[in-house]
């Protein structure tokens, strides 16, 4: 790695030594109040020397960790910051893209992020001819913060230590947002959908929240099948059976499709089946302190038309009819399916202004059947981002666990409008890092899945490296 310039050094050390002083004045001013706010505030601060260097250094731990974290939770809000993820996201872009600047990485641009560039610059032209420039300018600046912190995660160099380290967060705090969520179903005053809630009022939609846990749960599995150790192991499948649990109480319909879809995905391409069939059993076991919620929830997906979805779909149906070479605009949706609201005939009356709940036709009706093409392709190069790594390659197991990842998101991506989610986006990216670590391998290592071949006779003994475990240190 070539060593910083000089410029650089300074700049270091003059933003960590003015960090620094502003932590020692506010952590003396705390102390003199005393308060239990206070108390909080110093042992914060007591911590943040370590979180500066991590901000420097590692980037990918801290505070992109920190993001990680918040995702499931991201509804809580902060005084005049808005939502905790937000924050979070904000300062996780900045740490990583002065971490760039130190590094200038230069990697090989995947297919996907072309596809995706694409699609970002398709929604952004949709803006010219937008129904409502306000919403599109809304959504769009959402879809496009999430696609640059993508960009950021894409061409970022890692090593294990921050493979193993984010992937380790991401996986606990699924496993600590099932549990806590089971443990408000629990706890709740009736049988129903566990809504997370804080004291305000704001509340986190239970699809959303199980959606959010899905790409923990493909990396649970993953541990349970292939840890190097039996304690880890067992560890993995316990955290797949509590974070499964998180969304039973969620009774989110297209989250078990999903999961549905994960299991069956690892059953086809690991190599660990009968492992795999024994969790999905032990899963299934544990829907039953669950049944009568998920019974309700089951039962009346077809009376209710999936919520009056199937109604909603009929009237974007006709809108893209009406829109369907370049669309409303990216944000519109509502305005095209209020234009066609009172041309179809609805089963079950859902009302006005409704939002798509679907991938296709949402892009459908907002970006036409160009956006279709875009959208499409973009996330069949996303699950095929990792396609080079061989089946012998220690990152084999990663590779399945996030190709289940992005096929369950697609899955859920036909009953919630995922694109402007930040669960959604951390899994392509988190994916990403995993194939910059992969080509740095392969740049090192031409041969990264062979050893050398020793020959007797004419026949040729071949050794394979062994998948090692990500989630623990060797």
């Amino acid at each position: 790695m070539t060593p910083l310039p000089s410029k650089w050094v300074a700049i270091k050390i003059a933003a960590f030594s003015g960090i620094m002083l502003a932590l020692l004045i506010e952590a003396a001013s705390t102390a003199a109040r005393a308060t239990k706010t206070g108390v909080v505030l110093a042992l914060a601060l007591g911590v943040s020397p370590l979180a500066v260097y991590y901000s420097i250094k590692r980037p990918l731990l801290f505070p992109f960790g920190l993001y990680v974290i918040s995702i499931p939770f991201g509804f809580m809000q902060l005084p005049q910051f808005g939502t905790l993820s937000k924050l979070t996201g904000i300062l996780a872009a900045l740490a990583i893209a002065f971490f760039l600047l130190q590094k200038r990485p230069v990697l090989k641009l995947a297919p996907a992020q072309i596809a995706w560039t694409v699609l970002a610059l398709w929604m952004a032209a949709s803006g010219v001819w937008a129904v409502d420039v306000g919403s599109w300018w809304s959504l769009n600046s959402q879809f496009l913060n999430l696609y640059l912190l993508y960009v950021l995660l894409s061409i970022a160099p890692v090593d294990e230590l921050d493979i193993r380290g984010v992937l380790t967060i991401v996986a606990l705090t699924g496993l600590v947002a099932g549990a806590y969520g089971i443990y408000l179903f629990q706890h709740g005053s009736a049988p129903g959908r566990v809504w997370l809630q804080i004291d305000t009022g704001v509340t986190q939609d239970p699809n959303s929240f199980a959606a959010s846990l899905l790409l923990p749960i493909a990396l649970l599995i993953t541990t349970a099948l292939s840890a190097a150790r039996r304690l880890h192991r067992l560890a993995g499948a316990a955290g797949v059976l509590i974070s499964i649990g998180g969304v039973y109480v969620t009774g989110s319909r297209g989250a078990l499709l999903a999961i549905a879809a994960i299991f069956a995905y690892f059953l086809w391409r690991s190599r660990h089946r009968v492992k795999l069939l024994l969790i999905a059993i032990a899963a299934a076991l544990m829907s039953l302190p669950f049944a009568e919620l998920l019974n309700q929830r089951l039962s009346n997906a077809i009376s209710s038309g999936g919520a009056g979805r199937l109604d909603i779909w009929k009237v974007g149906f006709e809108a893209f009819t009406r829109h369907w070479l370049v669309g409303v605009g990216v944000g519109n949706f509502s305005a095209a399916y209020n234009e066609s609201f009172i041309s179809v005939y609805q089963r079950v009356l859902v009302g006005w202004n409704r939002g798509a709940h679907n991938l296709f036709v949402a892009t459908g009706v907002e970006l036409g059947i160009v956006g279709i093409a875009l959208m499409l392709a973009a996330w069949i190069y996303q699950f095929r981002a990792l396609r080079q790594i061989g089946a012998h390659h220690k990152l084999y197991d990663l590779r399945v666990a996030f190709e289940a990842s992005v096929l369950g998101m697609f899955v859920v991506a036909n009953f919630i409008d995922v694109m402007y989610f930040k669960y959604t986006w951390l899994t392509f990216g988190t994916m990403m890092l995993v194939r910059s670590l992969w080509l740095q391998h392969h740049s090192a290592e031409p041969s990264a899945v062979r050893r050398p071949a020793s020959a007797v006779g004419r026949v040729v003994v071949t050794t394979r490296t062994a998948p090692q475990d990500l989630f623990a240190p060797d």
